[in-house]
């Protein structure tokens, strides 16, 4: 799994950032609550100003779908 989120974060830098958690750290399990992440991994995608547009549970979306999301109106 960390090739392929590796591979998106480069694709994806330096125009939209990626925030790896663990969920076994308190931050990591402050955010799973904040989201509702139940399920790893689970990719939660946020626009500018913070909405979340996309879910992605158990796949690693691609870098066009993730830029396609943050970009709409």
């Amino acid at each position: 799994m960390k090739p392929v989120v590796d591979r998106l974060e480069i694709a994806l830098n330096p125009e939209i950032p990626v925030l790896r958690l663990n969920l076994r750290s308190e931050l990591g399990r402050k955010y799973a609550r904040l989201y509702g992440v139940q399920t790893v991994p689970t990719f939660v995608v946020l626009n500018p100003t913070g909405t979340v547009v996309g879910r992605f549970h158990l796949d690693v979306p691609r870098a066009d779908e993730v830029v396609l999301l943050t970009s709409g109106p």
